[in-house]
């Protein structure tokens, strides 16, 4: 994003020697300005993200139950849920296996998914504005991941847009921060992990995949 705003200023810095007629224009004096505001807008998220990165990283990663901490973020966001009439359903499998990272950014992971979906699902028309969250663990490559889905009911997301989802400032609620996602994926990938679409048909709903490598049984074990 800041790249793509550094090339659109220099294309109109240079638009504006080529053609100095253009710099005393009122509208394109207000698009220079509206420029350099998103730059400086683009830089303070950035540096507002990297400090929240830095503030996770310092509180070390141990032994997580994804299913406790999926419980606890769904606590903290059914008053939201309830608010915007929008059913949380949590189908959590049992006998997981831990996993090794940071529960307060877990957490912050999570909630974040869930509100995304609570914000996009409750603006449905009809009634079934639901969110599912569901856990399990797979194999890949003989290493074993633990996974969590976030699927909703929503207006579903354009495959066109299922890799800008994640860019930092990218939203398509006008209220939107664009600061959701891109966190959610700094802290994943931060613990080893990843995050990403894995299906979203539009208008009826999107699943978010989260995936977090499982530590060992013998070594999870409590001392």
């Amino acid at each position: 994003l800041d790249l793509q705003f550094q090339n659109l200023k220099s294309d109109m810095d240079r638009t504006a020697r080529e053609h100095a007629e253009l710099s005393g224009l009122e509208n394109f004096v207000a698009v220079q300005n509206a420029v350099d505001q998103a730059i400086r807008t683009s830089t303070e998220l950035k540096r507002t993200v990297d400090e929240f990165r830095r503030l996770m990283g310092t509180r070390g990663d141990h032994a997580v139950d994804i299913n406790l901490v999926i419980r606890q973020a769904e606590l903290l966001i059914r008053p939201l849920a309830n608010q915007a009439r929008v059913n949380v359903e949590l189908v959590l499998a049992e006998g997981l296996p831990r996993v090794v990272g940071n529960s307060l950014g877990m957490q912050q992971v999570f909630l974040n998914l869930m509100l995304n979906a609570v914000q996009h699902t409750g603006k449905k028309k009809h009634d079934l504005r639901l969110l599912t969250v569901s856990t399990s663990c797979h194999e890949r490559d003989s290493e074993w991941w633990v996974q969590a889905r976030f699927s909703d009911t929503g207006p579903g997301i354009h495959l066109q847009l299922w890799q800008s989802a994640f860019a930092l400032g990218f939203t398509t609620r006008p209220d939107g921060s664009g600061l959701g996602l891109y966190i959610a994926e700094s802290l994943v990938n931060n613990m080893g992990g990843r995050i990403c679409i894995e299906s979203s048909l539009v208008p009826f709903g999107t699943t978010f995949l989260v995936e977090l490598p499982a530590i060992p049984a013998k070594e999870s074990q409590e001392p």
